[in-house]
């Protein structure tokens, strides 16, 4: 893995005056040169932090992150947490959780069925959405992504896979064009945001990226002059690994990002199929695309709706209980 510097809230809290803010309508948003002008910003960007148990959970929502990253063994850059850690976290925590569906330290997928078969538990112990991403020579391993992805229908971000391979553009219009996507976890080099965020900014136009892999303070001003606008932190909220989650240094960061956490983010991914014929210019929320009624399937015939329909605990916000309108279908646009 690697090693990260932290900063402390004072450090955090230097940059978070020169960050404005404006409507987030993509429609209305003057551009230039085919991106949003740089003065021109959400009102919120999302704040997403990485969560190893049930303490970091709580002290994430206290701080007021949008949605947490679950993951295992930091050691290997984040592997799948166990399914008994997700309930621990599903219980205590009402925001979003994306859970990693990842075995193996590398960016390989040596058994697919297994990977499906995972995210189906996942799903069934709490994850709202997924995250995943795989590689084969030098590339995007696009058809067991899309595979996991069409076998477990939930909102997905495809992580820092990107990040290793050999043409870095290229496959972040890969991933852009897989259906469910609605974020890609980067840091624009292997190495980190140090070396990396001028590849990102320059790909930003390209699809939603989520800037993350050593963020700190000091590169929010130029991402968000970039448009990104999803953060997300993992040492940068905790003194070390072996520590858990400050609230604290969390709050900074929410400060310096602007607003307060509303509980479960609105997350919007980017459909360059839909751009055309979208009122909003291709951002789609994730609550449309669930209302739909995606029905998830394990490869083996297995369905488990259950958990999706029936989100209990009060966690979805009132009036967004749809999925209860289950459908056996896909609605969701094809891939290409």
């Amino acid at each position: 893995m690697v090693s990260f510097r932290t900063e402390n809230v004072a450090e955090i809290g230097r940059f978070a005056a020169p960050v404005p803010t404006a409507p987030t309508d993509a429609s209305t948003r003057p551009m230039e040169n085919g991106l949003p002008r740089a003065d021109q910003y959400p009102a919120r960007p999302l704040l997403e932090v990485i969560a190893l148990g049930p303490d970091d959970a709580e002290a994430a929502q206290a701080g007021g992150a949008d949605r947490l990253e679950v993951v295992s063994d930091m050691a290997s850059d984040g592997l799948s947490p166990t399914l008994e850690t997700l309930r621990q976290i599903r219980s205590v925590c009402d925001l979003d959780l994306r859970v990693m569906v990842r075995t193996d330290p590398d960016f390989s997928c040596r058994d697919l069925a297994s990977l499906i078969g995972l995210a189906g538990d996942l799903a069934e112990a709490g994850a709202d959405g997924l995250v995943l991403g795989f590689l084969r020579d030098g590339a995007l391993d696009i058809e067991p992504m899309r595979a996991v992805t069409t076998a477990v229908p939930l909102p997905w971000t495809c992580h820092r896979a990107v990040d290793h391979a050999d043409d870095y553009g290229a496959s972040i219009r890969a991933a852009a064009r897989l259906s469910g996507l609605d974020q890609i976890l980067t840091a624009g080099a292997s190495t980190g945001l140090s070396d990396g965020v001028a590849n990102l900014m320059a790909h930003a136009g390209l699809a939603p990226l989520m800037a993350g892999g050593g963020l700190t303070a000091s590169h929010v001003p130029a991402l968000r002059a970039a448009a990104v606008t999803a953060f997300h932190i993992g040492s940068a909220a905790r003194p070390d690994w072996q520590s858990p989650v400050d609230s604290a240094r969390v709050a900074a960061w929410r400060t310096l990002l602007g607003g307060l956490s509303t509980g479960r983010a609105v997350h919007r991914r980017f459909d360059q199929r839909s751009a055309s014929r979208s009122s909003t210019g291709g951002w789609l929320s994730t609550t449309h695309r669930l209302s739909t009624g995606h029905r998830i399937r394990t490869g083996g015939g297995v369905t488990i709706p259950d958990r999706i329909k029936n989100r209990g605990g009060g966690r979805w916000p009132k009036g967004n209980r749809s999925l209860s309108k289950y459908s056996s279908r896909l609605h969701r646009p094809m891939d290409r």
